[in-house]
């Protein structure tokens, strides 16, 4: 009986399980090769995800920066506008006075160095 056990067909047997756990062990390890391949791109993935945002988010930034510099570069302008009219509206409002009275007051520096009295 005991060499039964260990005949031909029982090492055949014994043979085919040595055989076939040899090929379940090389399909982990494939599987875990495909598992640390898919994990690398993974990262790449995610970190290229990661840059892209970034740059995203500094284009916006620099975009937004613009877009204020712009719009204070505007208002700015607009004040000097301002200013450089009202300036200009007050230059002509004295020079209007002054010849206006210009006549007046030559006249009457004419009479007080003359010693003329008004």
């Amino acid at each position: 009986m005991i060499a039964h056990t260990y005949g031909p067909a029982r090492r055949e047997s014994v043979g085919a399980m040595a055989e076939e756990i040899n090929r379940l062990i090389e399909a982990e390890r494939e599987a875990e090769r495909r598992i640390e391949e898919a994990k690398k791109e993974a990262e790449r993935i995610v970190e290229e995800a990661r840059r892209r945002a970034e740059e995203i988010i500094a284009e916006a930034n620099r975009a937004s920066f613009t877009d204020l510099e712009e719009q204070r570069r505007r208002e700015i302008e607009e004040n000097v506008k301002k200013i450089k009219a009202e300036f200009e509206a007050r230059a002509r409002e004295v020079e209007e006075k002054g010849r206006a009275n210009f006549e007046a007051a030559v006249s009457y520096i004419v009479n007080l160095v003359l010693g003329v009295g008004p």
